[in-house]
């Protein structure tokens, strides 16, 4: 097991691939390499530095906020939201590859790329004819990257996304058939996306209970993962074990 350290940007982020934990961006302070890549043995407890350096291009959007960023069992993908280009790094063979054009056949002014039981997911901010923000999800071919489109989010969900300033960039956080969205400046709904097996998606929305008006002028962190039974009975063996649930 290791982890891999992107450096170059002043925030980061983690991901899990297979056995290993991988870490993209956080401050470096490397003179003569703006874009490093470390990996972490964590049997040996030793860093090691990657010949290979971050792409080129990456180097102005190298924070997390400007970047989507998912893994698949083999790979780690890293998009540019803004332009949709997209490279994937191999962790084995230690190089990158890219960069590739996310491109479903329409304008997409933000990119958000996520992983939902290994398939490459899409989903993107974009307008309509009438300049009516739309959001939708494509599939993404890990190969050639051609996009087929999945589903897109009904006007209602849209609008609990705007709320007070409209939507300037969304992000999102994939685990099994589940995609949850949100904006960052309006963080108090996230809309959730059920990819339904055969094709279809379902819509709905919940409440962010820990977005109150202390916590708007601070930074949210999201995440999400899958709970299995195994673990709920491991939880309810505790002695001083609480459950809370808020909705």
């Amino acid at each position: 097991m290791w982890t891999l350290h992107l450096c170059g940007g002043p925030t980061q982020s983690w991901h899990a691939l297979e056995t290993r934990s991988l870490l993209q961006g956080g401050g470096c302070d490397y003179q003569d390499d703006p874009l490093p890549v470390e990996i972490y043995n964590i049997a040996t407890r030793a860093w090691h530095t990657c010949d290979t350096t971050m792409p080129g291009n990456l180097k102005d959007s190298a924070a997390s906020t400007w970047l989507s960023i998912t893994t698949t069992n083999e790979k780690l993908f890293v998009a540019e939201k803004q332009s949709g280009l997209t490279y994937w790094f191999d962790p084995n063979s230690r190089c990158w590859s890219g960069p590739y054009k996310l491109n479903p056949n329409q304008p997409i002014y933000d990119h958000n790329i996520g992983t939902s039981n290994d398939d490459l997911i899409l989903v993107g901010l974009c307008k309509n004819i009438e300049n009516v923000e739309q959001v939708k999800i494509w599939k993404v071919e890990k190969e050639n990257f051609q996009c087929e489109e999945i589903g897109e989010m009904p006007l209602l969900y849209v609008e609990k996304l705007k709320k007070n300033f409209g939507i300037s960039s969304i992000n999102i956080r994939v685990t099994g058939n589940f995609v949850f969205i949100y904006n960052q400046s309006e963080t108090e709904e996230v809309v959730v996306c059920e990819l339904i097996t055969g094709g279809g998606c379902r819509w709905w929305s919940i409440k962010n209970v820990v977005a109150r008006d202390e916590t708007k002028m601070n930074r949210l962190v999201f995440t999400c993962s899958e709970v299995s039974f195994d673990e709920l009975q491991r939880v309810r063996r505790l002695e001083n074990r609480r459950f809370v649930v808020e909705s």
